[in-house]
């Protein structure tokens, strides 16, 4: 019960953190310069990516400890090749922030396939 209200309180932080950007982000990033005002938008979608790791948990820490170094290898792969696709597909238009949110999020749902395949304890914020 102690880890669930670690991820949970973690998550909650980490999405109250994500706030100030998507409010404040251009006055924030203002105060290192003009040209960086304008990243506001791309600072909110990494913050977003970081959100996203928050409430999968230390679902990657528990797959490697659970024995399972040669899936979360392939899963890193899997990321890899997720991270090739998205860019070839988002960096034209969206920008390679979204790129990079997307890329987070697929390994981060299929960290999580496999560690309920296995049977392991689930270490996100909707086990909780």
């Amino acid at each position: 019960m102690l880890c669930a209200k670690d991820v949970f309180l973690s998550a909650l932080a980490t999405v109250a953190v994500m706030l100030a950007p998507v409010f404040f982000g251009d006055a924030i990033l203002s105060l290192f310069g003009p040209d960086f005002a304008r990243g506001g938008p791309v600072l909110t979608v990494l913050i977003s990516a970081q959100a996203v790791t928050a409430l999968v948990g230390p679902s990657v820490t528990m797959i490697t400890l659970s024995g399972a170094q040669r899936d979360n290898a392939g899963l890193c792969g899997i990321a890899l090749c997720a991270l090739a696709i998205t860019d070839v597909l988002l960096i034209p238009s969206p920008g390679a922030a979204l790129a990079v949110f997307a890329t987070i999020a697929i390994w981060q749902v299929a960290v999580l396939i496999t560690l309920r395949r296995r049977g392991e304890a689930r270490t996100d914020c909707l086990a909780l």
